[in-house]
């Protein structure tokens, strides 16, 4: 496929360049200030004024979605301004908020127009909705869906995503309808994240590391992932006060450079396996012992008879309580890995188990 303009001339996202693809899943990683969530709630409001179906805006936790439903942390506030709009955020129901256009009554109290242009929730509690009728959404707009440093984790984070997409689709594309689109927006706060993870995308977003690219396609599975590593914006921001205090270091990687912050290659190539002998193998990897030096060997390459676990919780578990040397091998620096996938794979292991 034809690599994409991805840009406004205001060196913003074009958001509609997102959505005008053959994928149904979107991912769109970019640095802070790209314009990530004002292009995506730009392009919905213009497409519910101009089909009246509305949108859904998710974010991770309950907490994040109340957050957003507020005055003062409205999303649409720098739209508001910058197109002279009116939304403004109103509760449904319980947990769950609808954007409205909005005039001021006799007494100067912002009032709800018509019906909602778009729903705000929480993706823990979306996951959970069984009945809704989303037959008139057309996207699904994901906002921040790579936890922060100290955020708790969601378990099977993937699978309710998969769940929200499920619930709102149904089964339309049997009748013919384009399926629901869902757009990922984040920061590269973490190449490992729970969503990557759960979806196997890992190894496509380190591929993409790896050969400086800021578009990848798998059309058979109907995923997009957008790296905004040559934002115009980010380039912009490395002579502001912030940037220029933290040249280099993590935070600016992250912010404007893309760089994931748990990237980290160290201890990660391929080693000859004819030096190790196997030694156990949990899900898809397998680990190998040196044949003469103290140090281990960890890829997805299956070879020898060894005890072989699961992944289950209890197998796990099984695991770590008969080889617990090895997270201590890890930690002194005496494990290898044949990728940073294989590498995360162990990790989380020892660290969501």
């Amino acid at each position: 496929m034809k690599q994409k303009n991805l840009y406004l001339s205001s060196g913003y996202l074009n958001f509609e360049s997102v959505v005008d693809d053959e994928c149904p899943f979107a991912f769109v990683i970019g640095g802070r200030g790209t314009g990530k969530t004002f292009g995506a709630l730009d392009y919905c409001k213009r497409h519910y004024d101009a089909t009246g179906r509305p949108f859904i805006y998710m974010r991770r936790t309950k907490t994040q979605a109340e957050l957003v439903a507020t005055d003062i942390f409205n999303p649409f506030r720098p739209l508001n301004d910058a197109f002279g709009w009116t939304v403004e955020p109103f509760p449904i129901s319980k947990g769950v908020y609808g954007f409205y256009e909005t005039m001021v009554d006799e007494n100067g109290m912002k009032k709800p127009v018509g019906d909602y242009i778009g729903i705000i929730a929480a993706l823990t509690t979306f996951s959970n909705f069984r009945g809704f009728d989303g037959s008139n959404i057309d996207i699904i707009v994901y906002d921040e869906f790579i936890k922060n440093k100290g955020e708790k984790s969601i378990r099977d984070e993937g699978f309710s995503l998969l769940n929200v997409f499920e619930t709102v689709n149904r089964n339309r594309e049997f009748y013919g309808s384009d399926s629901v689109k869902l757009v990922c927006l984040s920061n590269s706060n973490a190449i490992g994240n729970d969503v990557f993870l759960d979806l196997q995308l890992v190894a496509h977003a380190e591929f993409m590391q790896k050969k400086g690219k800021n578009q990848y396609y798998d059309f058979g599975r109907g995923i997009a992932i957008y790296d905004l590593a040559d934002s115009e914006i980010s380039k912009r921001k490395k002579d502001t006060a912030l940037y220029k205090m933290d040249a280099g270091g993590a935070f600016s990687e992250m912010s404007i450079g893309n760089k994931y912050e748990d990237y980290d290659k160290g201890f990660v190539h391929s080693e000859p396996l004819q030096e190790y002998k196997p030694l156990v193998k949990i899900g898809e990897i397998c680990i190998y012992t040196h044949k003469s030096e103290p140090r281990y060997y960890c890829t997805f390459h299956e070879s020898g008879t060894v005890e072989i676990f699961k992944t289950t919780a209890v197998e796990k578990t099984k695991f770590i309580r008969k080889y617990s040397f090895l997270w201590d091998a890890y930690l002194s620096e005496q494990m290898v890995f044949d990728s940073f996938l294989c590498k995360k794979f162990f990790e989380e292991i020892f660290v969501r188990s």
